[in-house]
């Protein structure tokens, strides 16, 4: 991926992926309904709504006998504010696919990752994140 300088309206300077300038531009289009897609301003609230995996059935044993986290995300609803002001309770699932480091560094932050909900992929979520931008930094230096 190319990386560009991006110059802000307050003369800032800083460099992006061409993937992350893509992103962008697209989620400022109008598609062929009239519709703009909406983007995330924060992640302000969670709860828990329905019958959540306790976390005393955080783990299932496999036929072979091997323990395994179980992955769920039943339980679990995230009011988001957008860019418009808009705020809507969203389920985790629906999150979890569309803005997943999001979710996970909130999760994180609220100390609830230990929850059977998020046991399973905030860890992964996390290190890629850290991952990738290891990896953006060290191709910057080369530039």
């Amino acid at each position: 991926t190319m990386i560009y300088d991006v110059k802000f309206p307050d003369g800032a300077l800083q460099k992006y992926a061409a993937n992350i300038i893509a992103q962008n531009v697209l989620e400022q289009i109008e598609d062929e309904s009239g519709h703009y897609s909406q983007r995330l301003k924060r992640v302000l609230d969670h709860r828990r709504e329905g019958n959540p995996v306790s976390k005393g059935k955080k783990y299932l044993t496999t036929r072979n006998g091997q323990k395994k986290l179980r992955q769920s995300t039943i339980g679990w609803k995230f009011l988001i504010e957008f860019t418009d002001g808009k705020k809507q309770w969203m389920q985790l699932k629906d999150l979890k696919g569309t803005i997943p480091v999001e979710i996970a560094e909130y999760v994180k932050a609220r100390e609830i990752d230990d929850e059977v909900a998020f046991a399973w992929w905030v860890p992964y979520t996390l290190k890629k994140k850290a991952r990738i931008i290891a990896s953006v930094k060290s191709r910057e230096k080369g530039f």
